[in-house]
């Protein structure tokens, strides 16, 4: 009895109703009648094509479609769509899937076909969600599988994320923005030279044709596939974006998320003194303040990610009062306890293990997925978790910190340190010892909690340490 309630419930799930060829919308019908010919793969991308319209208030508008044809019984997997977005500042308007069998019938399958859930991974709650649909189950060589997605955002954030090239090879990918007059339109492409967008009226237009797909290594790097990132830059004032030219305005923004609420109150300054009573060692009480704040629970609780969110710590106050907190919010917690005891910290932003979604030369929030907290130490302390930054690489020469491995074997971390002021220009340079805080290491491991104080510990290794 278990097996067919399974049955029907996969059938209803991926039960689309049939529709007459002429009510498949003419871009995908174009897309239908492309000759793949000899084409080397399992599936071949044939459109994938992303169109943005920025309305004057920052409001956009934005429409997916998508077809891909496929060639053999592997590429089944390419026949499935897992969108991600946010509740906070994300409206799904529509979205349709179309599957186009072999003898030209065509499927359709809409809300009732496709799940939508919550994301959680780590956190106790997020308002990250995930629509998504597959048909890898019935679909037959030969078939075409797409779909077009209709959706209006409303973010403070102006960057435009955009991959051209996937595991499968691709036949024509196109990207376009259509912003309003006097807006600036800044586009950086990764992994390719890239070409020179195409301008009719405000409405910017980049396409790549006949992209190899990627080939998946265990262990390899990760960023190989050609990726753009569109910066929209408004006149001053005239939409509630928030733009970054610089890795200071980076680093402002941070700042402005954070400082506010390092704040430590008369019982946290008790408990840093006791914790450290005793100790005459400057690194023996930056460890002591590390290892109380690694002992908080970690919870995280991903609200408001639309305006910054995601990199706003609580209250320090409230994270030892109520005795749990993700990444951001442990670093917090150790920089108020630390400034307790007139010891100078302040957070780093970095990217757990993928180091190529950060670049020194195009300044963004985009990459970073981890907090660590960098403390000055004094010349006299020699420790391996003693890291020398005596020069930054941010283009605007500030806010910038490139952490290189002490031994060989450990991956490289870039940083973008949160210091808005002056002098943050000496800010990034010095000598710093890191903390060590709960993190999710994002590259196919549980959560971890480190144990050893030192940047290395976090930024530069991703593995699940022992203990």
């Amino acid at each position: 009895m278990r097996l067919v309630w399974l049955l029907v419930l996969l059938m209803t799930h991926i039960g689309g109703r049939a529709i007459a060829g002429e009510k498949v919308p003419d871009w995908l019908k174009a897309a239908a009648e492309i000759s793949v010919g000899e084409t080397k793969g399992d599936a071949l991308i044939l459109f994938d094509e992303g169109d943005w319209v920025i309305s004057a208030d920052g409001k956009m508008d934005i429409r997916l479609r998508y077809a891909v044809n496929i060639l053999k019984r592997e590429g089944r997997r390419e026949a499935k769509v897992d969108h991600y977005y946010n509740t906070d500042y994300t409206r799904i308007k529509d979205f349709k899937v179309w599957l186009i069998r072999p003898n030209r019938s065509v499927m359709e399958y809409g809300k009732k076909q496709i799940s939508d859930r919550a994301i959680l991974g780590n956190d106790l709650y997020s308002e990250s969600r995930r629509s998504s649909i597959s048909l890898a189950e019935v679909v037959e060589p030969g078939s075409i599988f797409a779909y077009e997605i209709v959706k209006e955002q409303r973010s403070l954030f102006s960057q435009i994320d955009w991959w051209f090239q996937g595991m499968s090879p691709v036949l024509q990918s196109r990207l376009m923005v259509t912003v309003p007059p006097n807006w600036q339109v800044a586009g950086r492409f990764f992994q390719h030279a890239g070409a020179p967008a195409q301008l009719t009226g405000t409405t910017y237009r980049w396409e790549m044709r006949d992209l190899d797909g990627l080939k998946a290594e265990e262990g390899g790097p990760g960023g190989l596939r050609v990726r753009m990132v569109v910066n929209l830059i408004p006149p001053e004032g005239q939409a509630p974006l928030r733009t970054f030219q610089t890795w200071r305005d980076v680093s402002r923004f941070l700042s402005e998320l954070s400082d506010p609420r390092s704040v430590y109150s008369p019982e946290m300054e008790r408990r840093a003194r006791e914790l450290t009573e005793g100790m005459t060692d400057e690194f023996e009480r930056i460890r002591a303040i590390g290892k109380f704040a690694q002992s908080i629970n970690y919870v995280s609780i991903q609200t408001n990610l639309g305006r910054g969110g995601g990199y706003q710590p609580k209250l320090a106050t409230e994270i030892f009062k109520n005795n749990y907190g993700d990444c951001k919010d442990k670093a917090n917690l150790m920089r108020a306890m630390l400034q307790a005891l007139q010891i100078e910290s302040y957070p780093v932003t970095i990217h757990a293990s993928d180091r190529s979604l950060v670049n020194a030369d195009f300044p963004s929030l985009d990459g970073f997925n981890h907090c660590i907290l960098a403390v000055r130490v004094g010349k006299g302390i020699q420790r391996s978790a003693v890291i020398e930054t005596e020069s930054t690489s941010g283009a605007d020469g500030s806010a910038w910190v490139e952490m290189s491995p002490p031994t060989t074997g450990q991956r490289n971390s870039r940083a973008a340190a949160r210091r808005p002021s002056a002098s943050a220009r000496t800010s990034a340079s010095g000598r710093f010892a890191g903390s060590a805080t709960a993190a999710t290491a994002h590259a196919g491991t549980a959560p971890i909690a480190a144990t050893s104080l030192t940047l290395r510990a976090i930024a530069l290794r991703a593995t699940r340490p022992s203990g």
